[in-house]
């Protein structure tokens, strides 16, 4: 059985410390869920750490889906491995990769490699699962950005606003 590879990579104005740091945040994992999945998380395990598991739901209705997700491969500021335990997909293996591309750039490369479910013939699933994925990455890819963005907007707030009270200056 070989695996179908799936891959997309988008930069990012941050630090790569920055960047990982945001997939270690317990939150990500909505964040990074569009509505559309029917995504709903029912353990997170220990986080982003070798050997946690992930336990979910995917999907609406009748379509709906148990997913088991095993963390593994973790080089922490580098890369971890999503491995599905138990999931629609026979083989799924999800890497997040992280890269320096600068002092306040990164970027973000995801590989997927998979098998499609049983109950589809095997072309036909391998081309509906890539665009399954390219929808589902892009909207990852903006969801990451918004809360990068906002985040550094308000940390930019913060210390304005704490350099003000400590030089008891005003705006």
């Amino acid at each position: 059985m070989q695996a179908t590879r799936f891959e997309t990579s988008i930069d990012f104005p941050v630090t790569s410390a920055a960047l990982w740091d945001f997939h270690l945040r317990p939150e990500a994992l909505e964040v990074l869920a569009p509505p559309f999945a029917g995504f709903e998380v029912l353990d997170r395990g220990t986080g982003v750490a070798e050997g946690s598991v992930l336990t979910m739901t995917v999907g609406r209705g009748p379509f709906r889906a148990r997913w088991l997700a095993l963390h593994c491969g973790v080089v922490p500021g580098r890369e971890f491995h999503d491995v599905a335990l138990d999931a629609p997909f026979p083989y799924w293996v999800h890497r997040h990769r992280v890269a320096p591309l600068g002092p306040a750039a990164s970027r973000l490369t995801d590989t997927v490699w998979f098998v499609p479910p049983r109950w589809l013939p095997r072309a036909l699933g391998a081309s509906l699962t890539r665009v399954a994925l390219r929808l589902l990455f892009a909207w990852r890819h903006r969801a990451t950005r918004r809360w990068l963005s906002a985040h550094a907007e308000a940390r930019c707030v913060s210390v304005r606003s704490t350099s003000l009270v400590a030089s008891g200056g005003h705006s």
